[in-house]
């Protein structure tokens, strides 16, 4: 059992499973988020209520400018928190003050969950004070509070791509931008078969976002909501720190999760300005200029003040997050308005069909992420898969998505984009012919085979075309395989196998020689027995891994490897379209490829290691104080599925490569996973947790879920219909 203890309440009853997940159930939706509240707060203490201190601008306040790893439990970050700089970001961003707009644009459900989930975060802080830092205890957190840290998180996901172009602009100067570094290099996996691809006819999903393991503000904990109100609503899934209500999941009719895209919604401006004016179009125009008094704990408990002043452009609805040389950094963040997306996972999570969750999905509040859907209509049981891209930016009348993506020269009006792209202009599909969908970060162009969409049919700064990898191995699998039940689609889901050396070794072997060194052929015998999984017993997948680490490698498609690219066209092609899985694949220069295996074996020997050495034997998982041998590993460029992260030092270092939204996904890997089928009799599958549901370095659930990691194993689940 959960060191957990199960509660009981006027709102809301909760249960633990085995492995600290709660099982929550109310007769209201209030009561259900009331007891989500107290669960999350239970089992993240203090991440969570300095998550929600982050959002306000206000950690700093409480727990001093910088907190060291593990002082006082306050973060797993390894190298700490700049909650100072933290603070400073969303107060230049008036993230408090959205907050506060945002609370009147709530309906009165929203409002009321909101309030019961505040209302849950500080029951447990008042019942269970020695959870907490001692500085934390006196915390009370606000329903505005919860909401801002939502919007605070959904502008910190839409910057993670950005960090290259603010770097950039920077131009080799510091600056401090933790809340967005927070999210650099997060990615997921997602996919879905319809009836056709199922052996028994049942939808399938999974949902499987990519986070770090060791980040506070992307920490994944995972509940069962259900009423007890007759309506029949369950659900189970997943949210984000402090989130009141999931954002992946699955009731018993459907379910639906997401990944990372490459949206746009974001626009940078470069402005000169004297005295708090500018010229735009040649016309004098004036800044507005509000101080802040930024709060901070010293060592003897005292406050210091820092004063801060932000500044906000009315003509670019822009906020300054930098400066340069005299020059100020805008900001523009497409969706800043869209503020009930509550309101819409809500909806998502009641939808009983696909036209319901299309419905919830057309208020259009999601500034980002590819949505995948499964599931069977309660009316006539019909079986859909559906999915859509989704974002918030600008309507642009004129240039390419690269044009957008630069810094721009914020004193001409006819840079400064107005309105926004609606939901009718986003990528969508439903039922393909093929029978599953997919997105692995790629773009929406290669999510089922043949290519459902043309680029010509949409604006060319609206999305980029972009395949990697890691998505061509999932649509390997299938396309391939015929019908799939729920082990082999469980099975297909955790798959270690690298698509990336698919392509590569036999190349490598075919061009080593009787001529070539010993130790080239060394390697090659190695090479040539691989399994070509990164499963602990695999011998030759560590081999590869330091050649991989070695060769200069740029992006996800392992750039400058390859002579060739993925091909859009090729997998729009009705009769070819399998042939655009093997591109990029033909190795450019073999001499240099050659040179790095044999610096790969050297290095292997210098560790003490045999070259065909067992993968499990040099490499762990390892989380709080559970550790097991390591299966799976960097999902790119490897276009290894079941991702994991390995130790920064043998993490592939992706540059960015020619595309700036080319990123790499290595510091995380498997955080929420599940799998499921959708059968009249409703959902069943598994799911865990990787680093367990509790950030408590004390609690048994940090890091304990790492075991079923380690064995491919979910954590059984079924939700009946009523």
């Amino acid at each position: 059992m959960s060191e957990c203890n199960p509660r009981k309440t006027r709102s809301y009853q909760l249960q633990w499973d085995e492995w600290g997940m709660p099982i929550i159930s109310s007769t209201t939706m209030s009561g259900l988020c009331q007891g989500w509240g107290f669960a999350q707060t239970f089992l993240n203490p203090n991440l969570l209520l300095l998550a929600y201190l982050r959002g306000q601008g206000r950690s700093a306040e409480y727990v001093g400018a910088h907190s060291d790893f593990g002082a006082s439990n306050l973060t797993k970050q390894p190298d700490g928190v700049d909650f100072l700089q933290s603070d400073v970001l969303v107060r230049s961003l008036q993230i408090p003050q959205l907050a506060d707009e945002a609370w009147s644009n709530q309906d009165d459900e929203v409002k009321a969950c909101i309030t019961a989930f505040a209302t849950g975060v500080n029951e447990c802080r008042e019942e269970y004070p020695e959870r907490f830092d001692s500085r934390l205890r006196d915390v009370k957190i606000t329903p505005k509070a919860v909401l801002g840290h939502t919007l605070n998180i959904l502008i910190g996901f839409q910057m993670m791509l950005r960090l290259p172009t603010i770097a950039t602009w920077m131009q080799g100067k510091d600056i401090s931008l933790p809340s967005w570094q927070d999210f650099a290099n997060a990615g997921s996996n997602n996919c879905a078969i319809g009836p056709s691809k199922s052996k028994e006819g049942h939808p399938m999903l999974v949902i499987n976002p990519h986070t770090q393991w060791d980040v506070d503000l992307n920490t994944f904990t995972e509940a069962r909501l259900e009423l007890i109100d007759g309506s029949g609503f369950c659900f189970q899934g997943a949210a984000m720190l402090g989130w009141p209500m999931p954002i992946m999941g699955c009731n018993a009719h459907l379910g639906y999760g997401g990944t990372v895209n490459t949206q746009n919604g974001i626009t940078f401006y470069e402005l000169s300005a004297d005295n708090g004016q500018f010229e735009l179009d040649n016309t004098k125009q004036t800044l507005s200029l509000s101080g802040e008094a930024v709060k901070v704990r010293t060592d003897n408990g005292e406050q210091e003040i820092h004063q801060h002043m932000v500044v906000y452009s009315s003509a670019h609805n822009a906020h300054a997050i930098a400066t340069r040389d005299e020059k100020l950094l805008l900001i523009n963040v497409g969706g800043r308005g869209n503020v009930c997306l509550l309101r819409q996972l809500l909806d998502m999570m009641r939808a009983q069909s696909l036209s319901g969750f299309q419905t919830a999905l057309k208020q259009h509040q999601l500034p980002l992420f590819n949505t995948i859907y499964a599931g069977r209509d309660s009316q006539d049981q019909s079986s859909h898969i559906h999915f859509s891209w989704h974002s918030l930016a600008p309507q642009r009348e004129k240039g390419s998505w690269e044009d957008w993506w630069h810094v721009l020269d914020g004193h001409l009006s006819a840079n400064i984009a107005k309105g926004q792209v609606s939901y009718e202009q986003l990528l969508k599909c439903e039922d393909p012919d093929s029978g599953w969908l997919q997105n692995c970060n790629d773009s929406p162009h290669f999510a089922t085979l043949p290519s459902p969409f043309d680029p010509a049919d949409h604006p060319d700064w609206l999305c980029p075309v972009f395949s990697n990898i890691r998505c061509q191995s999932f649509s390997r699998i299938l396309a391939e395989q015929e019908q799939f039940d729920l082990d082999s689609f469980t099975k297909a889901k955790l798959s270690t196998r690298v698509e990336l050396a698919l392509r590569v070794v036999p190349q490598l072997c075919n061009a080593i020689t009787e001529g070539h060194s010993q130790a080239l052929q060394a390697c090659k015998k190695v090479l040539a027995s691989w399994d070509f999984h990164t499963n602990p017993s695999s011998k030759g997948a560590y081999l590869f891994l330091h050649w991989l680490l070695n060769l200069g490698i740029v992006d996800t498609n392992a750039s400058p490897l390859f002579s060739d690219s993925y091909d859009q066209v090729l997998a729009a092609d009705p009769e070819r379209y399998m042939d655009s899985l093997l591109k990029p694949g033909k190795i450019a220069n073999m001499t240099h490829a050659l040179s790095i295996l044999e610096k790969a074996a050297e290095i292997l020997t210098e560790e003490g290691h045999a070259l065909d050495v067992a993968w499990g034997d040099v490499l762990t998982i390892s989380h709080g104080k559970y550790s097991f041998p390591a299966v799976g590993g960097p999902g790119d460029p490897m276009g290894i599925i079941s991702a994991i992260p390995l130790k920064p030092a043998l993490r592939p270092f992706i540059k960015g490569g020619a595309l700036p939204a080319n990123r790499i996904e290595n510091e995380g890997g498997e955080t929420f996973v599940m799998v499921a089928q959708f059968t009249p009799e409703g959902a069943e599958g598994g799911s865990f947790v990787s680093y367990g549901q509790s950030s408590h370095p004390d609690s048994k659930h940090f890091g304990d879920q790492l075991e079923l990691v380690s064995r491919r194993q979910l954590r059984p689940f079924k939700i009946t219909k009523q």
